[in-house]
């Protein structure tokens, strides 16, 4: 079975990532599911943009890294100028975003990496002890 490349993004250079503008949260770094998804964001776009495949290692490292000024990510975002409220929906903080790919794809640690952090019970979130 061939390996999916996790995730698309799209980049004028790694330092400048697509984003979208989110009421009342602000701009939020874009991550497409599928490839078509990208394709079609960008389609309704004035940019010459392509999408770029990553995969869920890679983005965590861009998270953690040169992309965690991002405090929102959003996924698989609305094409169109009137999407705001589709986009609010389909955002996320990123470090929740980043406890979801480490879970998932079983990436170690969580992504809040200060303090200790335990799992009470299996198949639980990771919770901070204090």
């Amino acid at each position: 079975m061939r390996e999916l490349p996790g995730f698309w993004v799209a980049c004028r250079s790694p330092e400048a990532p697509l984003t979208v503008s989110v009421p009342g949260l602000g701009e939020a770094l874009a991550v497409f599911c599928f490839e078509e998804e990208a394709i079609l964001y960008l389609g309704y776009e004035d940019v010459d943009l392509r999408p770029r495949s990553v995969r869920p290692d890679e983005l965590v490292v861009l998270l953690r890294g040169s992309w965690a000024r991002f405090e929102f990510v959003t996924l698989d975002p609305v094409p169109g100028d009137d999407a705001g409220f589709m986009h609010r929906l389909a955002s996320m903080h990123r470090d929740d975003f980043l406890d979801y790919l480490v879970r998932k794809h079983g990436l170690g640690r969580p992504a809040h990496d200060k303090g200790p952090w335990t799992r009470r019970r299996e198949n639980q979130p990771w919770v901070y002890e204090t």
